[in-house]
């Protein structure tokens, strides 16, 4: 019987101790003392191409590997659940050479980390201790340190992690992976200082066993596969996408095409009813892993339903064939598609607002000017400073003023160096950009229960072009309604007349209180243009802000100390968050917004400000300050503002509104619910009814045009671009000139070599069938190789050592076809093609006597 006292927790510590060891002896005995096998590892499918190695991982979606869920018999635990490990990520490997296995990990030398990814649920670091009897004391390992992003199934690799020098891959050279599985269970922290977690669990990683294999890969120029092939993407493209319905981007960063944009800014509509997106700045992420598998073919994805737990399918809509989604978009997965040769992933998130999320649901801000050298355009940045509260114009954070459990960790203080924010976190001090009135339980940073508002990803571009000049409310930002010309109060519309582009008067909209801000903005998730208003504080008479125009200058205080902040033109970006009456519309050239202040009513205020999303104090540099603004913008701006939101319903159709008329007899659909039509409510997007009288009821909206998916998320893409050229017989003419032989000239050592026996060198960029023939200067047969290799490496799969490598070489052992060592000299290499041509080369060997002093 072992007894080692403990030196923490008492006269009974080690009793303790020995009684927990005790039954983990007998739940192994029980268990025929076998030990539990980890996670299998996957079946590896293999692209090798230009200098690169492209990985994939296949047949994970099974319980072997990524639904692995094991009970440890060894694990003592009062609650039965907390016994299973299941599966957690993967870790690929890169190995010296073919005689290297898992039992070396550990060993730098012997085999190293290429790249690890794992399931995104806020485990990372595992570390298992092991008993060392020389220090009677469990020694920590770290097993792995997860970087928590989710599960990806492809992998490009470029770098040889062993080699001295340049550490890119070198074509005609084997390289060796494996890939490990590992699974997770931490049924109770183990803390070796603490005598209460002595029993915890040591050993949280568990390492597959099965299924591991070495793998080799053998990178080379790919336009002699194929009967000459010309490929037209590479790992990690992707294609344009295009919303046909639905909204909200799943955590993706979002930017369109030129041409949506255009059709943005574009009257009567000023929205894009299929908006494109760049490729991999879409709401969904496809990207090109094998471009050799890529079909020529159009592609639809989409959600089953409007939910965060929702599946979804992908359907090859050239074939007719569907893929289902292996998992639940709350699941973050790159789901590998081999038989197509791209990946794809669509995912829910975590929206602003929510405590969960350390980045608050924010994802990236820029702003870019077209002319680097004319950044005419500054702002007031955000500082934390209780004595400056026209400058602490952002109350995020936990201070006594800041708006504590909106964003404590401050993330939207630092939006573009802290110059754009929600109108949600705005002060709402005599200087500050939101108006006191305004009910916070209406405003909130993502829709609510009882909220419909949210910010959204947006561009705002200010430019001189004034074709896409916004129509805009001009805002009275002065404090005292005393002082501000026409006693207009804070936050109404200025009490002045409204002008046109040049400056001149212009009543077309509202008499009062209206001008042109020089840009747009639009909301990516929607495709709708936004409407904008801008501020000025009619009191001060120096800081051009009694004129109408968005002309800001460049003080932020004037000759007394008081804030002027460049004459408080301050920017306000209103979200279309609904069609009700106390909802802003999509840009209507600021119609709704005039008509509900020009009211001078506290509820039509608010039906306005609630709505407002982002905001900003803009100046210009002090070199700027005589620019005749906003004719002459000396460089058109863009800022970008992008959040993560979830999918919803969307239906980019021409809607109607209950304020207009149904034609009796017509099929409608519900755009946007509730809908109340002849007694019934419809609920749910989609839903339909054929008007049997004119009118209906609901702040919803209905159209006539007829969904593809009940207006949940489609998109649709095609690959036709980006499909290899295969089969032609001029690249594979051209490819020709690519045969070489290595190394050229040969001296007396090849690192293709595998022993001092061992004369290697080889043919290299060889068609799959062709002839090759080696004579001596004087034109005698030396030796001749048939090449007539039956596929080319098109399908990327080396499951084990076994398989044959079909990559594009020959290697030659310097010998002759008696199989004699040939003598050092000069030799002609032909290479007849058949009908795509011929080549011949000159190499000069210079070989080495034979060594056998190791034998």
């Amino acid at each position: 019987m072992w007894f080692g006292e403990e030196l923490q927790g008492g006269q009974l510590a080690s009793v303790e101790l020995i009684k927990v060891a005790d039954d983990k002896a007998q739940a192994l005995f029980d268990n025929c003392f076998k030990l539990i096998d980890g996670p299998n590892a996957p079946d590896v499918a293999i692209r090798e191409l230009n200098q690169t190695i492209i990985l994939s991982l296949l047949r994970t979606d099974n319980e072997l590997v990524e639904k692995y869920h094991q009970k440890d018999p060894i694990i003592i635990a009062a609650n039965d659940s907390l016994k299973y490990f299941d599966f957690q990520g993967y870790q690929i490997y890169q190995m010296r050479d073919a005689s290297v296995t898992v039992s070396d990990i550990g060993n730098p030398d012997r085999i190293r980390l290429v790249t690890q990814c794992d399931i995104k649920d806020g485990v990372t670091q595992l570390v298992n201790y092991s008993f060392e009897p020389s220090l009677n004391s469990n020694i920590p390992t770290e097993m792995v340190n997860g970087s928590d992003k989710g599960i990806a199934h492809t992998f490009e690799i470029k770098q040889d992690l062993f080699a001295s020098g340049s550490t890119a891959l070198i074509n005609h050279k084997t390289y060796y992976y494996t890939v490990v599985s590992y699974a997770y269970n931490n049924y109770k922290t183990y803390n070796p200082n603490d005598p209460n977690s002595l029993d915890g669990q040591k050993k949280p990683y568990l390492a597959g066993r099965n299924n591991i294999k070495t793998y080799s890969a053998i990178p080379h120029h790919p336009a002699p596969e194929y009967g000459g092939q010309l490929l037209n993407s590479s790992y990690g493209v992707g294609p344009f996408v295009t919303r046909i319905e639905g909204q909200g981007n799943g955590g993706m960063i979002l930017d369109f095409t030129n041409e949506t944009v255009k059709q943005i800014v574009t009257p009567p509509y000023y929205r894009s009813f299929k908006a494109t997106y760049l490729p991999l700045k879409a709401p969904v992420k496809v990207k090109i892993y094998d471009p050799v598998l890529v079909k020529s073919a159009s592609f639809k994805q989409q959600l089953d339903q409007a939910e965060i737990t929702s599946g979804y399918s992908i359907t090859n809509t050239s074939a007719q064939t569907s893929v289902p989604s292996e998992y639940p978009i709350s699941i973050p997965n790159e789901q590998v598609l081999p038989e197509w040769g791209f990946s794809t992933m669509m995912n829910s998130t975590i929206e602003p607002g929510d405590s969960l999320d350390p980045t608050n649901g924010f994802l990236e801000g820029t702003i870019e000017f077209e002319d680097f050298n004319n950044q005419w355009l500054s702002a007031v940045n955000d500082i934390d400073n209780i004595t400056l509260n026209s400058e602490d114009w952002v109350r995020s954070g936990t201070t006594i003023q800041d708006y504590k459990g909106l964003d404590d960790a401050e993330v939207y203080e630092n939006v573009i160096n802290g110059t754009w924010a929600p109108y949600k976190l705005c002060s709402k001090d005599p200087t500050g950009l939101k108006w006191g009135s305004v009910g916070e339980s209406q405003i909130s940073l993502s829709p609510t229960a009882t909220t419909k508002t949210g910010i959204a990803s947006i561009d705002v571009i200010i430019t001189a072009d004034q074709s896409k000049w916004t129509r805009a409310a001009v805002i009275e930002t002065g404090s005292s309604f005393s002082s501000n010309i026409g006693n207009a109060r804070q936050f109404d519309l200025r009490a002045s007349a409204s002008i046109g582009k040049n400056g001149e008067i212009d009543n077309s909209v509202s008499a009062t209180g209206m001008s042109w801000f020089p840009g747009y903005a639009y909301n990516l998730e929607t495709g709708e243009r936004l409407n904008i208003a801008f501020g000025e504080n009619s009191t001060l008479t120096d800081d051009r802000s009694q004129d109408m125009k968005f002309n800001p200058t460049a003080r932020k205080y004037d000759g007394a100390g008081l804030p002027v902040l460049g004459g408080m033109h301050f920017i306000y970006i209103f979200g279309h968050n609904g069609d009700g009456t106390n909802d802003v519309p999509m840009y209507d050239s600021c119609r709704y917004i005039v008509t509900k202040l020009a009211t001078l009513n506290s509820n039509d205020k608010r039906a306005v400000w609630k709505n407002a999303m982002w905001c900003n104090i803009p100046l210009v540099k002090s070199e700027y300050t005589n620019v005749n603004l906003p004719v002459n913008i000396p460089s058109e701006v863009k800022v970008r503002l992008r959040v993560a939101k979830n999918f919803r319903t969307y239906a980019p159709a021409i809607s109607i509104t209950n304020q207009q008329q149904l034609v009796t007899g017509t099929l409608y659909h519900v755009a946007n619910p509730p809908v109340t039509h002849d007694g019934t409510t419809y609920t749910v997007a989609g839903q339909n009814f054929v008007a049997t009288q004119t009118a209906f009821t609901g702040d919803g909206t209905v159209t006539t045009s007829y969904p593809s998916n009940n207006f949940i998320p489609l998109y649709e893409f095609g690959t036709q671009s980006l499909a290899p050229v295969q089969q032609n017989t001029s690249i594979a003419s051209e490819a020709l000139n690519q045969i070489n032989v290595v190394p050229n000239p040969y001296y007396a050592f090849s690192s293709y070599e595998q022993n001092q026996l061992d004369n290697r060198i080889k043919i290299v960029n060889l068609p799959a069938n062709c002839e090759v023939t080696i004579l001596t200067q004087s034109g005698v047969l030396v030796r001749k190789f048939k090449r007539d290799v039956l596929i080319d490496n098109s399908e990327g799969m080396i499951e084990n050592n076994a398989s044959i490598n079909q990559e594009t070489a020959l290697d030659w052992d310097l010998k002759n076809f008696k199989g004699i060592p040939i003598a050092s000299g000069i030799y002609l290499i032909h290479i007849d093609a058949g009908k795509f041509g011929s080549r011949t080369l000159k190499w000069l060997g210079m070989l080495r006597p034979i060594d056998l002093d190791t034998f």
